[in-house]
């Protein structure tokens, strides 16, 4: 019950604080899941350069999460908003509406199911 209404407080921000939290390197729509020793690599580099970095530990064989591997290549970003070398706000919103998407069901009344 508590991480549940923390996971739904972090994921029902009024517009003014959900902007100002799309805006943030530390939120959620910011972050992906890496290995510790990947994300030392990755560092504080530009988008491109940590895209790039992904690719060359992805064909080193080193593990990528899929949801991870898909931030890289944009898979969530509508095409109409992507620009392929800096990560945006519209990339953190689609990010975010992803995962909203495949957590929903977890969040639901057992009568709702």
């Amino acid at each position: 019950p508590v991480l549940a209404r923390k996971v739904t407080e972090a994921f029902t921000l009024s517009g003014d604080e959900r902007l100002a939290s799309l805006k943030s390197t530390h939120s959620i729509g910011n972050l992906a899941l890496l290995s510790g020793e990947a994300n030392s690599v990755l560092s504080n580099a530009v988008f491109e350069v940590k895209r790039q970095r992904i690719i060359e530990l992805d064909r080193a064989g080193e593990y990528i999460p899929i949801c991870t591997r898909r931030v890289f290549l944009k898979y969530y970003t509508h095409s109409g908003s992507q620009q392929l070398h800096f990560w945006s706000t519209q990339d953190r919103m689609a990010y975010l509406e992803a995962m909203l998407q495949m957590i929903a069901p977890y969040f639901m009344p057992e009568e709702a199911k």
